[in-house]
């Protein structure tokens, strides 16, 4: 199995990387349709949300799905990164962002759910 991390108490998995031919090899052994993804998944230690995330990925590059493909996503990381200058900018960014929307919430956006208040922006 894969190596656990410690986090608060709970054990998490390492995060790990695959290279997109390993992708491309898991993605063909689903589509074959021999063996169910949780049994692929078992039998190479592999997440099933991974994989599924993997597979429909795969059916949007192909166009058999709708969303952006891998190449736009990367195209669209690039643009961001870009608009946003440096980590630092970013950050302010990020900030700027929250505290604008603190301040535009509008009064009465209160809910009371299953005794947990719950604030939502409208």
């Amino acid at each position: 199995m894969g190596k656990n991390v410690e986090e608060n108490g709970a054990r998490r998995r390492q995060r790990r990387s695959f290279t997109p031919e390993f992708k491309v090899e898991v993605i063909t052994l689903v589509g074959r349709g021999e063996r169910s993804l949780p049994a692929i998944c078992r039998e190479l230690d592999l997440s099933e949300t991974a994989v599924r995330r993997w597979v429909g990925q795969a059916a949007v590059n192909a166009g058999e799905r709708d969303g952006l493909t891998t190449e736009e996503r990367e195209e669209l990381d690039i643009l961001k990164r870009a608009a946003l200058g440096s980590t630092g900018q970013r950050n302010a960014f990020r900030e700027d962002l929250g505290r604008r929307a603190k301040s535009q919430r509008l009064p009465g956006t209160l809910i009371e759910a299953s005794c947990h208040t719950v604030e939502v922006a409208l």
